[in-house]
């Protein structure tokens, strides 16, 4: 064997024996593993939709909270019936509102929760008519038109 054979067979020994020590998962190169992560995509992209169709919902519902507290300061519409919007707003984001109606107990502990709401409303719109919607929490650009949220 000539000393260049040599050096080619332990060359060849030393890589293959250096990438049978490669943690071939961590470089993200298990080809084995391909269908787990085929279906980790999968599953990223549907709970990405879920997120951007709850996104939406939020933008759309604030949007309308924004047209109602409008209405409200116009007189279109009365605090009762401001509160009764929120409320059916609301019940689009089940999880904010279990949160929100939790908060208002705290806020206002000796009050039933429709009473609540409209005190919270009541607020809201004082915030919006002192320093605009930003601050209120509930903001559209697009908030010139009459409430009429989904319903």
């Amino acid at each position: 064997m000539t000393l260049r054979l040599r050096l080619l067979v332990v060359g060849a020994a030393a890589v293959a024996t250096a990438a049978g020590a490669v943690d071939w998962t961590r470089l993200g190169l298990d080809f084995w593993n391909a269908p787990a992560l085929r279906q980790q995509v999968r599953d990223n992209l549907r709970r990405q939709a879920e997120l951007d169709d709850g996104l939406a919902q939020v933008i759309e519902n604030n949007r309308a909270r924004d047209r109602v507290l409008r209405d409200l300061r116009a007189g279109r519409l009365s605090v009762g019936e401001a509160a009764g919007w929120f409320y059916e707003l609301g019940q689009d984001q089940p999880g904010f509102w279990t949160a929100h109606a939790n908060t208002l107990r705290q806020e206002y502990p000796d009050l039933p929760d429709d009473e609540r709401l409209c005190r919270h409303v009541t607020q809201l719109a004082r915030q919006f008519e002192a320093t605009g919607p930003e601050t209120t929490g509930v903001h559209s650009p697009a908030a010139a038109e009459p409430a009429r949220p989904r319903g």
